[in-house]
């Protein structure tokens, strides 16, 4: 197990409760910093209400226009490409007519600025932070100009559509004008806006840490090689989805504490949970649903951004000496962990268990350690090995 990096002093005195987090200090700060993030909330609100949609528009001549031509705004729904801390990317279909897209961003601490004027429909952020939240919006913009030529010299009525693309649908509902509206062939015409886009930067190595149970000091012992070497491990051997929050059982920094606030310690930015075998042959899986919640409301507070990935509890023998579940038991609080993992954006379900199933539902005899329950080192490798893959390939 790697020493606990305390980075900026924002993780001390870790203590959870099974309400809140206690005494976690993070930086002296930080009710200061939610204060001036409300303040700057609140004088972006009252600057775009005292000045309508000028900040996010080429001016009043959009309110106008819009009076004097009937102009329906049709929608950008933008697309994340890529976040890290490098770069971020987002795109969306290009909207008929459109000139130039007008890229607005605002950070936890700043008001929507314009960015940048794109004539593609992408947009590539590079003056980005790692851990941070921006919030991206997209408007489509065409001069009189273009509209007029696409109309001619008539007077007849025309309408300017755009297409749908899948899950991607962009573009103008209606866009109605005339030629005889068109005097200013330079100004800019609002043909379609996004809504708002929340994009979390995340860092290019983030801090993960897996927690559980006995399997969990299977993977600390003999899997730690073969997954990356951001990763760390809290284990407890007999511990529960209550206990691993509620019981003082893991030494840290000269104290006992749980192992959810040792978890906490690492800060981390994404937490793997492989826990509920102890509990899945007598339990409700939806009181482990209930625990699993409260653990992720916990490190919530730690950092708000933080990512669960809820693993599969493995198939175990067929003539186990252990209190261990049946298949059918197995799968339905497998079932309950998918179902709550849809809730949330950022919790998510990963079955590897294929590799240990023997076909029946019941531990491979080649994988079986000799309880019927845990692993031998060599399935533990193969497990390693695809978290760490299935890691790199969702995140």
């Amino acid at each position: 197990m790697s020493g606990v990096k305390k980075e900026n002093n924002r993780v001390k005195n870790i203590n959870i409760s099974n309400k809140n987090i206690r005494n976690i200090s993070i930086k002296k700060g930080i009710i200061f910093l939610i204060a001036l993030s409300t303040v700057v909330c609140i004088a972006c609100a009252i600057f775009s209400k005292l000045n309508g949609d000028k900040l996010l528009t080429t001016g009043a001549g959009d309110v106008a226009l819009a009076k004097t031509l009937d102009i329906k705004v049709g929608e950008v729904k933008v697309k994340v490409e890529k976040h890290n801390e490098k770069k971020m990317v987002i795109t969306w279909k290009k909207v008929d007519s459109a000139e130039q897209y007008y890229v607005y961003r605002r950070s936890e601490k700043t008001c929507y600025k314009l960015v940048d004027k794109v004539e593609k429909a992408k947009f590539v952020d590079k003056d980005i932070k790692a851990r941070t939240n921006y919030t991206y919006k997209v408007k489509a913009f065409a001069s009189r100009g273009t509209l007029e030529k696409q109309l001619g010299s008539d007077e007849t009525e025309k309408t300017v559509e755009s297409g749908t693309d899948g899950q991607v649908t962009v573009g103008v509902t209606t866009a109605s004008v005339t030629s005889g509206d068109l005097i200013n062939a330079n100004e800019q015409m609002l043909l379609a806006k996004s809504k708002k886009v929340k994009v979390y930067i995340e860092p290019k190595k983030a801090r993960v840490v897996i927690g559980g149970e006995c399997f969990v000091e299977g993977l600390a012992a003999y899997g730690k090689d073969y997954v990356p070497k951001n990763f760390d491990f809290v284990h407890k051997v007999g511990v529960n989805t209550t206990s691993f929050y509620t019981s003082n059982s893991i030494s840290y920094d000269g104290t006992l504490v749980t192992p959810l606030e040792r978890v906490a310690a690492y800060n981390p930015d994404r937490v793997y949970f492989l826990i509920g075998i102890n509990e899945a042959n007598n339990g409700d899986p939806k009181a482990t649903i209930n625990n699993f919640d409260k653990m992720r409301k916990m490190l919530k507070k730690v950092n708000d951004n933080v990512e669960i990935v809820l693993l599969a509890l493995p198939p175990c023998g067929k003539h186990s000496s252990l209190n261990v579940p049946t298949p059918s038991k197995r799968d339905n609080f497998n079932s309950e962990f998918k179902n709550y993992s849809k809730k949330y954006d950022q919790v998510y379900y990963y079955d590897y268990t294929d590799i240990l199933n023997d076909g029946d539902g019941y531990l491979k005899g080649s994988c079986d350690a000799g309880d019927g329950c845990h692993w031998n080192a060599s399935a533990v490798v193969s497990v390693a090995k695809l978290i760490s893959k299935w890691d790199k390939e969702n995140f």
